[in-house]
């Protein structure tokens, strides 16, 4: 039932230095053993079991499968995450191979591993899906698929084969093996994707996903803003962006580099609310990928320092007067404590009240008063600088 695999396979496997293959798709992981004499037949395998137009084998744990061949005809064809109730883990030595009808797979998510020669001689086939899961695609594994030419492989395969792909030619014919010019991998940054398509001189495209700015908040002071952000994978730059509010629009701040995770605008207007955006992008060999735009970053310059204008004093009480600040939210009001010796706030107050009497103080006695305003934006508050201290002596 099982596929002998060609000469070709089988020499380039055993000059390449491979040993037996176990049964299982562990081994042939950490051994490298993709491609073997002693694992062409299905004697090596166990008991083989037949599904629809699939036969399969159990690894040593008695649930997961291999498939070992498959006899459909079909031309479009999304392989079973599971066959009779077992999930269904690796692409078995040749197990589609020489099909010439064809033209694409989709291999299911949980699928760990594509042995040698699994789609070799595979003709027809132009598009291949291959999951997330894989961690490992043998020798010779998409050997000889002229019409295939593009394949991404996801970041999570661990290693790729020699030969696995862009090989247009059949070294069984004699012809000389070689790379088309028009195959293209798609890989990850840094991954076995890339080394391949490196150590072989195939052309390839990386794929860069850069994510959505998180804002982390702001500081501020009377004339700038501090905007920080949290730093995202991949990106080699930031792009700061300014709501313009008499043009309705955004408009271009200034980019960073990969290291910033903050940026400090200048020369704006006290107690006033400005809003910004953050963009991470990343620019690689001339191609910029970009990522989604941050939430919007409402900020605030502080207001400016008030002042306390006057006091008036009954025996119990002092009414404090300031002068009201521009762009100001609120107020709060302090009184010191001599007996803590701290400044404790009497009360916080809106923005339309400039005087607060402050009561149950004892008469004769001196008291010192200071004020600070606030900005509200993004939800946090821009205080101030505190006004000049005022002393105030109760009536006997």
């Amino acid at each position: 039932m099982k596929k002998k695999l060609t000469a070709m396979l089988l020499a380039a496997a055993i000059a390449a230095g491979a040993g037996a293959a176990a049964p299982t798709v562990s081994d042939a992981v950490t051994n490298g053993a993709v491609i073997t004499a002693s694992a062409s037949s299905e004697e090596d395998l166990g008991e083989i079991y037949t599904s629809g137009d699939y036969s399969y084998y159990l690894w040593a744990d008695g649930e997961s499968a291999g498939i070992v061949e498959y006899t459909g005809s079909a031309e479009a064809l999304v392989i079973p995450s599971t066959l009779d109730g077992h999930p269904v883990r690796e692409i078995y030595i040749g197990a589609f191979m020489s099909n010439t009808t064809l033209r694409s797979v989709t291999i299911p998510d949980g699928v760990l591993a594509i042995d040698g020669g699994a789609f070799d001689s595979c003709t027809s086939l132009s598009t291949v899906s291959i999951p997330d899961s894989m961690e490992y695609i043998g020798n010779y594994a998409f050997c000889y698929c002229p019409e295939l030419k593009i394949v991404t492989i996801p970041k999570s395969v661990e290693e790729v084969g020699k030969f696995a792909f862009g090989y247009a030619l059949n070294a069984v014919t004699g012809d000389e093996m070689k790379y088309p010019d028009d195959f293209k991998l798609k890989c990850y940054p840094g991954t076995a994707g890339e080394k391949y398509a490196k150590d072989n001189g195939i052309d390839y495209e990386l794929i860069i996903n850069v994510g959505k700015v998180k804002a982390a908040g702001y500081s501020s002071t009377t004339s700038t803003v501090t905007i920080k952000w949290d730093k995202v994978e991949n990106a080699t730059g930031y792009r700061i962006y300014k709501y313009d509010a008499n043009k309705k629009k955004w408009i271009t701040v200034k980019d960073t580099a990969a290291s910033s995770k903050s940026f400090k605008l200048t020369k704006l207007k006290a107690g006033t609310t400005y809003k910004y955006k953050v963009k991470a992008f990343n620019k690689t060999n001339g191609r910029t990928v970009w990522g989604a735009a941050s939430d919007t970053i409402t900020t605030a310059t502080c207001p400016s320092k008030p002042t306390i204008s006057k006091v008036s004093k009954s025996k119990t009480a002092v009414r404090v007067y300031w002068k009201k600040v521009t762009g100001a939210s609120g107020y709060k009001l302090q009184q010191y404590d001599s007996a803590a010796k701290k400044w404790k706030t009497v009360n916080t107050l809106r923005s339309s009240v400039t005087n607060y009497k402050v009561t149950g103080l004892e008469p004769n006695t001196a008291y010192k008063f200071r004020i600070q305003a606030y900005k509200n934006a993004g939800g946090q508050k821009a205080f101030s600088s505190w006004s000049a201290t005022k002393k105030a002596t109760t009536k006997k």
